[in-house]
């Protein structure tokens, strides 16, 4: 299960020290290309055999998860066939949780399949998956048969049929799954499910929100969700002042609990912490092309918010940061554009991040500061007491001669299990080949 990690002090004030002050190496990270304990073991890397006997190719999905015990989850495409779903634990065999070919049921069509998967601490996973003729949301429990949680056409629990899943949150510790969903009648909702039990709508497009100062408003559209271990849920959702969804909205960050209405944790146009103080005038995950490529708020064991939100803290400053909200209080920065890295330089481009139980956030970015930072594309970083870098272009890698490529993050709950897929400059120019080939891995990085 992926996580946001950030370290939060005691106050706010405490955490301005932090985010302004130069920060200090923490634990040192190790990566590995992930694999398996097979004998010999299944490499998550270009050129290795999958648990098929199929050779992986160059193609790697950039979404991936891990959990606590490093067990990894991952889409990659073989030689000569299609895009398969894998399960690498770090103890015991890897597995092919399922398969776009068409043939075998349930019936996943041929190209553009998985969406969304991630995984649990108990190694159960969920992803939606594109059907030939319809799309569903999963459940492959440890050691079980892959579950349908609910696809297009199904009944839904509070009338009419399923049609859509616009985004499917991470799996949580009890191996519930939350989803969006757009039904053929009747408003968009969110759902958690007991895959392969019943579903139940926890909030719907229409439902009335808690403004936090004993007023109310409307939500008037749901775009991204996401569930913690109890139960709750996130959202990234537009709102209005009750029956006014058809004039202007405002984008939102909202809290659900069963028993209350959505509470607003973050508005547009509301005022955002100080630092980096201003008004919040944008959320990652909101708005109507977000459902696709959007980053979607988190939720962690103690039912505290990550999101990602732009700030203006003056009329020509804009500032992305990561922030998190703890019930009952209001959000805090964690982490934002400009701010010191160690080893020097300075956050650039924030890119997605994950959080853990820890209050971490694990993140990818530019380093900014200096052009000719070797490392000046991208690394992924933790940050909670100290700022520790997890890896970053140029570095060593497991074998080859540097990373070249990094992408986006998944984090254990815990935040100390971090993968990426990545691609790694393997030097073979003593064999003959001008340029140097390049291969694509998944690689595992642990303090």
């Amino acid at each position: 299960m992926t996580t946001m990690k950030f370290r939060i002090p005691a106050i706010a004030t405490a955490l301005a020290g932090v985010i302004a002050a130069a920060t200090q190496a923490g634990a040192v990270f190790t990566c590995d290309v992930v694999s398996d304990s097979h004998v010999p073991p299944h490499l998550a890397k270009q050129g290795a055999l999958d648990p098929d006997s199929q050779t992986l190719g160059a193609r790697f999905a950039d979404q991936l998860d891990c959990n606590d015990s490093g067990d990894c989850v991952f889409v990659a495409q073989p030689l000569g066939a299609r895009d398969k779903l894998y399960l690498y634990p770090s103890a015991g065999d890897a597995e092919v949780v399922a398969k776009a070919n068409g043939v075998l049921p349930p019936l996943f069509r041929s190209s553009n399949v998985f969406r969304f998967w991630s995984l649990n601490n108990g190694k159960d996973v969920a992803f939606r998956g594109e059907l030939v003729g319809g799309v569903g949301v999963f459940k492959k429990p440890s050691g079980g048969a892959l579950q349908t949680c609910a696809k297009n056409g199904d009944p839904a629990p509070n009338g009419s049929v399923f049609k859509t899943f616009p985004h499917v949150a991470q799996i949580n510790l009890g191996g519930k799954v939350a989803f969006v969903a757009d039904r053929d009648a009747g408003p968009r909702c969110a759902y958690i499910c007991d895959c392969p039990d019943a579903c139940t709508a926890k909030v719907c497009v229409g439902d009335d929100t808690d403004d936090g100062g004993g007023g109310m408003n409307e939500i008037c559209q749901i775009f991204l969700v996401g569930l913690g271990d109890t139960g709750t849920l996130a959202l990234s959702a537009s709102i209005a002042s009750s029956g006014n969804c058809s004039g202007a909205q405002q984008d939102a960050i909202l809290f659900k609990k069963d028993g209350m209405d959505a509470l607003e944790i973050a508005v547009e146009g509301k005022d955002c912490p100080t630092p980096p103080g201003g008004k919040y005038i944008d959320f990652a995950g909101a708005g109507p092309n977000e459902t696709t490529d959007g980053v979607a708020p988190l939720v962690n064991a103690a039912d505290k918010v990550g999101f990602q939100a732009t700030c203006n803290p003056t009329s020509n400053l804009h500032t992305t940061g990561i922030f998190l909200w703890e019930p009952p209080t209001k959000a805090i920065a964690l982490k934002g554009d400009g701010a010191p890295l160690p080893g020097g330089g300075t956050i650039g481009n924030l890119r997605r991040f994950q959080t853990s139980d820890a209050d971490q956030a694990i993140f990818r970015t530019t380093v900014g500061g200096n052009m000719d930072d070797p490392r000046a594309r991208f690394c992924i970083f933790r940050f909670d007491a100290t700022d520790e870098k997890v890896v970053c272009n140029n570095d060593a890698p497991p074998f080859g001669v540097k990373y070249i490529n990094i992408r986006d993050p998944g984090a254990s709950s815990d935040g100390d299990q971090v993968c990426a897929r990545v691609r790694i400059k393997d030097d073979n120019t003593a064999m003959g080949f001008v340029p140097p080939l390049v291969k694509t891995a998944v690689i595992r990085c642990h303090p």
